[in-house]
């Protein structure tokens, strides 16, 4: 770890101890986080500066000397704008420090978009909804629709539309904001990591089933990308080498064969339009539902595994369209099919993510960019 990641981690460790508690004295984030206090105050004391910490004097009843100062989050001085997307729209979000969101822009794409034309749309978007508050603004966050290298800012591959590498964050620079480019899944997992079902974990695998499937590797509280900036990315390993060709030109890939596209697509002769009516046909007991659904989350079941056992954390967060439109029972046939590695059943644990779907995303784009912002850069108006 350099001294950026040990500067970035400890910055996560006080942010994350001030908004689960709501506020708290560089005394108590001391003791809370085991950092030294001189570390806590050159921080704390730059995150003061930059806007995103607030002080306030507390004095306790009876007490004598000095009043305590206590910081928490400043929600009027810390927005971030957040660059996102859907099936067939570019969307941005101003959200506050917790990540709620203040104010949504959307604008249809279309049905095969160019980079470029994705990228000018969201750039659109973004001027847009910031629009008289860009100087409470600290950063924008753009969630990437790939595989993307944060550091370099550029997306390296969508299979969905086929786009090859392209800068992502370059035609941004004219609003003169710190700008960030993260992968979707792993801003999901952050947030869960933050506020939802791994709050209590620093070890974890997240799984995102939806239109395309998902993931993150989450190690010491902190993401995992690989020098390929690949790691994670479970919806591209093979699952089926008997299994059609995946948009991202390997075969048999699990996106490509329990993906939400990949359960209609073989449910086409009960003439299903949608996962919802796919998840009603096994419900009723079609016989051709039920099949497909059993090889789907066994598939599913077998990737999980596999990545427990290659990367070591046994809890796996799981979430997306497909939890939340069954319910959760599509969890509950991967967790079912999980029992045929029953010595290591017992150790491997799934968990279905508590934040909705439009909350989680932008809550870790947010929390994203206070952690990667420069602090020591000045802040622009």
């Amino acid at each position: 770890m350099d001294l950026r990641d040990l500067g970035r981690s400890n910055r996560r460790q006080i942010l994350r101890c001030i908004l689960k508690s709501g506020g708290l004295s560089r005394s108590d984030i001391a003791r809370e986080t085991g950092l030294a206090h001189s570390t806590v105050t050159e921080i704390t004391y730059q995150l003061v500066q930059r806007g995103i910490l607030s002080t306030r004097e507390i004095r306790r009843s009876g007490a004598r000397g000095r009043p305590s100062i206590v910081l928490s989050l400043n929600p009027r001085e810390s927005l971030v704008v957040v660059a996102d997307y859907s099936d067939l729209a570019a969307m941005a979000h101003l959200a506050d420090p917790a990540g709620e969101i203040l104010e949504t822009r959307s604008l249809a794409l279309p049905r095969s978009p160019t980079l470029k034309q994705y990228v000018a749309a969201e750039a659109r978007l973004v001027a847009s909804v910031a629009r008289g508050r860009w100087d409470k603004v600290q950063g924008v966050t753009i969630v990437g629709p790939g595989v993307v290298d944060p550091q370099s800012g550029r997306l390296l591959q969508n299979s969905h539309f086929g786009w090859g590498p392209g800068s992502f964050v370059k035609p941004f620079s004219r609003f003169g904001k710190q700008t960030f480019l993260q992968n979707g899944s792993r801003l999901r997992a952050m947030a869960e990591n933050w506020y939802g079902a791994a709050q209590d974990l620093e070890n974890f695998l997240f799984f995102h089933l939806g239109q395309g499937i998902g993931g993150a590797i989450v190690l010491d509280g902190l993401l995992v990308a690989g020098p390929s900036h690949g790691a994670g990315e479970f919806g591209h390993v093979m699952a089926d080498p008997k299994g059609p060709s995946c948009s991202c030109g390997g075969k048999g890939c699990l996106e490509a064969v329990a993906s939400i596209p990949a359960i209609v697509r073989q449910l086409a002769a009960e003439e299903c339009p949608d996962f919802a009516a796919a998840w009603n046909l096994y419900e009723a007991g079609n016989r051709s539902a039920r099949a497909v659904f059993r090889k789907a989350c066994l598939l599913i079941a077998r990737s999980i595994f596999n990545a427990v056992v290659s990367v070591g954390p046994t809890t796996v967060v799981v979430g997306g369209e497909m939890v939340e439109a069954s319910n959760g029972g599509i969890l509950a046939l991967v967790d079912e099919s999980l029992r045929e590695h029953r010595s290591f059943f017992e150790k491997i644990s799934l968990r279905r993510c508590r934040l909705p779907e439009n909350r989680s995303q932008v809550a870790g784009a947010v929390l994203h960019a206070l952690q990667e912002l420069d602090i020591e850069r000045p802040r622009t108006p």
